[in-house]
C-alpha cells in the first residue's frame, strides 16, 4: 500500500517537472525567434525601410551619431536626431509634404524631403519616381544640426537641405550651409560677378524710397538745434549738428566760398544712387536764408559765423555707424586687396579661395582635429566675403569720382613716407556698422568729381601721382557686383554721361542748378567720360583674360 503511494507520488512530481522544463524550453525559443525576427525588422542603431518603391534599405548611425549608409545618402551629414525627428513628424501628420502617418510610409517621405530640398536633385527624383523607384539622393548637399534633437528646429534643417538656400536677413549675420568641395565654391561666383546668393547676404542700408522720403522733407523741416561739429559727430568744426523739429539729425556742411564741395558731394551721391547703392549717406541742399533757418536758426548761423547767404550741405545722420566708439566702426583694408597692390595681381577666384580656406581655418583646425570646410556659418568667413563684395564696389564709385580722401591719401602716405605699413592703419571716411558689423558706410564724400577732379587733372605732377593711385586701386579687384557693372554699362552708352549725370541729380536737388558753377566743372565734363572708359575696359579685361579661372595678369 505504502509502495503504491510512493509511486503515484512519484508520478506526479515527474509530470510536474517535466511541465516545468516545457515551458521553460517554450521562452528561450519565444525569445530567440524574437531575437531573429529583431535582426530582419530593425537594424542595430539605425532604421530600416520595407516601403513600396524603396525595398529594404538599412540605415546606421557610428558613435558620432552621424547617418552612414551605402545608398547615396552615403555623403549627407544629417545626424540620427534630426532624422528622426522628420519621420517622427510625418508619423503625428506633420511633415512638409502632408505624407501619411504609417510608419511604413514615413521613412520613405523622409527620404523624400531631404531629396526635393536639393535643387541640383530635384529632376533626377521625380524621374526615380517615374520609374518606380523613389529613393533620393542628395548631391553635394551638407547639413549640420545639433545632435539628436527631436524639435521643430532639427526638422526644419533636415526639410531645407538645399546646397545654399537664401538666408534670413538679421541685420548682418544669416545661416547658410556648408561649402564641402571645389565644385561647391562655384556658389559664391557667376565668373568674374558674385552670386545672386552672396549679395543677399549684405545688410541693407538705406532703401530708395527712405532716402527719397528723408530728401523731400529736407526742404521744409524747422531747425531746432544746431551744435558745432566735433571729431565723432559731422567732422570739421566749421560743419554743424543739427537736430530738426521732427527729431531728425544731420550733419550740415558749410564749405562757403568753396562750394564745389557741396556740389562734388551732391553729384557723387546721385552717382551711388544711379549705381543703385544703399551705403551713402543721402544728401540735400539747402539755402540758409530759406524758411527753414528763420527765427532762433538765424542765432545759431551767427554764433558759428556761417553766412546768411550761403548754401549747405544736409547729410543723414546714420544711427547705425557707432559714432562714440571709433574702435568699433574702424575699416583696414582686406588682406587679398592689400596683397594685389604689392604683386599686382588681381583679387579673382583663383587667390580667393585659398585665402578663404585660410580664413575658415585662423583659429583653430576644427572639431576632432579635421581642418574646417569653408563655411558661411563661420563668421570670419562670411564677413570677410562681404567686405570684399562692398570693397570691389567702392573702388569703382571711388575712382569714378576721384574721391581722393579715402583710400588715395593713404597710398599717397605710404609713398611719400616709404611705409607701407600706413596701408595697415584704419581707413578714412570709411566705416564699419555697429548692429553686425558686415556693412560699410562711405561717409564724406564732398572731395568727389569737383575737388577731386582738379587734383589729378589741374596741377600735374601731384595730381598724376593721384592718377596712378586710383589706376592701382581699381587693378586689384577682377571680382564684381553684376547689378552694379550692368549700371555702369548703361551709362557708358550714353553719348554724354556726365550730362546725363548733372541732370539726374539737379532734377531731384533743384538747389544744384543755384549754385554758381565753378571753373572746377570744365574738368568734371571732359573727363568723367574717360574715367567711366577706363572702368569699362577694366571690367572687359578681366573678362577677356578669364581671371576666375586663375589666370595670372601681367604687372
Amino acid at each position: 500500500m505504502w509502495t503504491c503511494r510512493i509511486y503515484q507520488l512519484c508520478r506526479i512530481k515527474t509530470s510536474i517537472l517535466g511541465a516545468l522544463c516545457l515551458m521553460t524550453c517554450a521562452v528561450f525559443l519565444l525569445l530567440a525567434l524574437g531575437d531573429e525576427f529583431a535582426r530582419y525588422t530593425r537594424p542595430r542603431h539605425g532604421i530600416m525601410s520595407s516601403s513600396p518603391g524603396v525595398g529594404l534599405t538599412a540605415l546606421t548611425f557610428d558613435t558620432d551619431n552621424k547617418l552612414r549608409s551605402r545608398h547615396p545618402l552615403e555623403q549627407s551629414n544629417v545626424t540620427g536626431g534630426d532624422f528622426l525627428a522628420l519621420i517622427r513628424s510625418h508619423n503625428t501628420g506633420k511633415g512638409n509634404h502632408g505624407a501619411p502617418a504609417d510608419t511604413s510610409s514615413s521613412f520613405r517621405w523622409a527620404l523624400t524631403d531631404l531629396k526635393r530640398s536639393s535643387s541640383e536633385g530635384r529632376e533626377e527624383l521625380n524621374q526615380r519616381e517615374r520609374e518606380g523607384n523613389s529613393r533620393p539622393v542628395v548631391k553635394n548637399g551638407s547639413l549640420r544640426a545639433q545632435r539628436n534633437t527631436v524639435s521643430k528646429e532639427s526638422q526644419q534643417k533636415v526639410a531645407n537641405a538645399t546646397f545654399l538656400r537664401q538666408p534670413k536677413q538679421t541685420g548682418s549675420v544669416a545661416q547658410v550651409t556648408e561649402f564641402r568641395s571645389s565644385a561647391s565654391f562655384d556658389e559664391l561666383l557667376s565668373g568674374i560677378y558674385w552670386s545672386d546668393a552672396v549679395e543677399t547676404l549684405i545688410p541693407k542700408g538705406v532703401g530708395q524710397y527712405e532716402a527719397d522720403q528723408w530728401i523731400k522733407k529736407c526742404s521744409h523741416l524747422k531747425i531746432k538745434n544746431l551744435e558745432p561739429a566735433t571729431e565723432e559727430r559731422c567732422g570739421r568744426q566749421k560743419n554743424g549738428f543739427a537736430t530738426f523739429d521732427d527729431g531728425s539729425k544731420m550733419c550740415v556742411r558749410y564749405r562757403a566760398p568753396s562750394n564745389r564741395f557741396i556740389q562734388g558731394e551732391v553729384l557723387s551721391y546721385w552717382l551711388s544712387r544711379y549705381m543703385e547703392l544703399d551705403n551713402v549717406p543721402p544728401v540735400a541742399i539747402s539755402a540758409l536764408n530759406s524758411s527753414q533757418w528763420l527765427s532762433h536758426g538765424e542765432m545759431m548761423i551767427s554764433h558759428l559765423n556761417w553766412s546768411p547767404d550761403e548754401f549747405v550741405g544736409l547729410s543723414m545722420w546714420i544711427e547705425d555707424i557707432d559714432n562714440t566708439h571709433y574702435k568699433t566702426s574702424r575699416v583696414f583694408m582686406p588682406e587679398p586687396i592689400l596683397k594685389a597692390l604689392k604683386t599686382n595681381v588681381p583679387v579673382s577666384r583663383h587667390n580667393l579661395q585659398s585665402f578663404l580656406e585660410r580664413t575658415a581655418n585662423t583659429d583653430a583646425t576644427g572639431e576632432h582635429g579635421r581642418v574646417r570646410p569653408m563655411s558661411l556659418n563661420n563668421k570670419k568667413m562670411l564677413d570677410a566675403v562681404l567686405a570684399l563684395v562692398q570693397w570691389g564696389t567702392m573702388i569703382l564709385f571711388d575712382y569714378l569720382t576721384g574721391n581722393y580722401d579715402r583710400v588715395s591719401s593713404m597710398l599717397d602716405g605710404a609713398d611719400k613716407d616709404n611705409n607701407s605699413e600706413i596701408l595697415q592703419e584704419p581707413i578714412r571716411n570709411l566705416r564699419r556698422s555697429k548692429y553686425g558689423g558686415a556693412k560699410l558706410w562711405m561717409v564724406d564724400n564732398e572731395s568727389g568729381f569737383l575737388e577731386a577732379y582738379d587734383l589729378m587733372y589741374g596741377q600735374l605732377d601731384n595730381g598724376r601721382r593721384f592718377v596712378k593711385f586710383q589706376e592701382q586701386m581699381l587693378q586689384t579687384m577682377c571680382l564684381f557686383q553684376k547689378n552694379v557693372t550692368s549700371k555702369l554699362e548703361e551709362l557708358h552708352k550714353m553719348a554724354q554721361p556726365e550730362e546725363f549725370l548733372k541732370n539726374f541729380a539737379a532734377g531731384r536737388d533743384g538747389l544744384l542748378l543755384k549754385i554758381e558753377e565753378s571753373e572746377s566743372f570744365n574738368s568734371f565734363k571732359t573727363k568723367f567720360t574717360k574715367r567711366l572708359n577706363s572702368v569699362m575696359q577694366w571690367i572687359r579685361y578681366c573678362h577677356r583674360l578669364k581671371v576666375n579661372s586663375g589666370d595670372i595678369l601681367p604687372s
